[in-house]
């Protein structure tokens, strides 16, 4: 806090006091110039301690007001804070409420009856979780067998339920065709054998025609089961929910967009191979040309503390990766050589195989 410094405002008074006492004197004695001098040098010097004084009591006044402001504000930042505290608070509530609810609705999906509504619904939770961009299909296993097939999912919705999946063991090709769905013209999906329109149908006639497709076009079923397929589904769900809900540090939190969940430890993404419960991920390196121009394949190299590895679901997502996705899986922790590539498949000792 300012004080007033009173010691020099009483010496400026008694030299002002001095002075004009002095002109007085000299005004007297006929000396009027310097007399006018000495009471103005005075009367400035009794000013500037009156100043001085006032100046102590003004900025002691502002200081206090500049307190008690400083104290009316500090306690509304508080205020704001401990509102922002119960916001965090409600907003947590409000998230878990949320997860549970979803965590339901998967646990409920497989004790439901199967109809268009539901497995729609998950379509459009892949959508709106951005696991894959708006208007791709949604890929999911048809069985546990490596050589078992994919099954495409495309739903078609008004703005909130779907109303029909096309479903193909194919990547869909549009050509042109369109349908009228509810006043609007829609693109069609080209009919092969394998693909089936569900609209209202049981699932279980789903899954017949499904299965009826491959045998007219002579293919294995390979274990197909469109019960194991939509198991996938609701899985494929739930791993994408947890990964978005995950922080950045978090071993659950994807680095790519979901392509294929290969089985309940590993992802297949844009990114390469990752695991669901940990941080372990893999990138893969797609295929291009070398300065030389010596064409690199597209790989994926793991560390060495990988090789030999017997747990069924990794064994099961790396021929996934070399079977399907046509990508060789090279052990070791440098960067694989060019000449590694460039043999591939033929005889090459460092690369993993079934």
């Amino acid at each position: 806090m300012a004080r007033i410094n009173w010691t020099l405002a009483i010496c400026l008074t008694l030299v002002g006091l001095a002075f004009g006492a002095a002109g007085v004197v000299l005004a007297g004695g006929t000396k009027d110039i310097w007399a006018a001098i000495l009471v103005e040098v005075g009367g400035a010097l009794a000013l500037a301690a009156f100043l001085a004084i006032a100046e102590g009591r003004l900025v002691r006044v502002v200081t206090k007001s500049t307190s008690e402001t400083v104290r009316r504000e500090t306690a509304a930042i508080n205020e704001r804070l401990l509102r922002l505290e119960d916001l965090d608070d409600a907003q947590r509530a409000e998230s878990a409420k949320r997860d549970a609810a979803r965590r339901a609705e998967l646990d409920d999906f497989e004790q439901a009856d199967l109809s268009v509504g539901r497995v729609g619904s998950l379509l459009l939770a892949a959508h709106n979780e951005a696991m894959v961009a708006d208007g791709d299909p949604v890929r999911v296993r048809t069985s546990s067998e490596t050589s078992g097939h994919v099954l495409h999912m495309l739903g078609y919705s008004d703005p909130s339920e779907v109303w029909g999946i096309f479903l193909d063991f194919e990547p869909f090709e549009f050509r042109g065709a369109t349908f009228r769905a509810g006043g609007t013209s829609v693109p069609m999906p080209y009919k092969r054998s394998t693909t089936v329109m569900w609209v209202d149908e049981p699932a279980s006639e789903i899954a017949v025609a499904l299965e009826d497709g491959l045998r007219t076009e002579n293919r294995p079923l390979y274990g197909f089961s469109l019960g194991y397929a939509l198991r996938q589904l609701v899985k494929t769900v739930a791993v994408v929910r947890e990964a978005r809900a995950a922080e950045a540090d978090d071993p659950r939190r994807l680095t790519g967009r979901v392509r294929l969940l290969l089985n309940d430890d590993w992802v297949w993404t844009d990114y390469g191979l990752e695991s669901v419960h940990s941080a372990e991920r893999y990138k893969v390196v797609l295929g291009h040309f070398d300065p030389a121009g010596q064409y690199i394949h597209s790989s994926i190299r793991v560390p060495e503390s990988r090789r030999g590895c017997t747990d069924p679901l990794w064994l099961d997502a790396i021929n996934w990766i070399q079977e399907r996705e046509k990508h060789p899986v090279y052990f070791g922790d440098d960067p694989p050589a060019p000449a590694e590539h460039g043999t591939w498949p033929a005889g090459n000792a460092d690369l993993f195989r079934r």
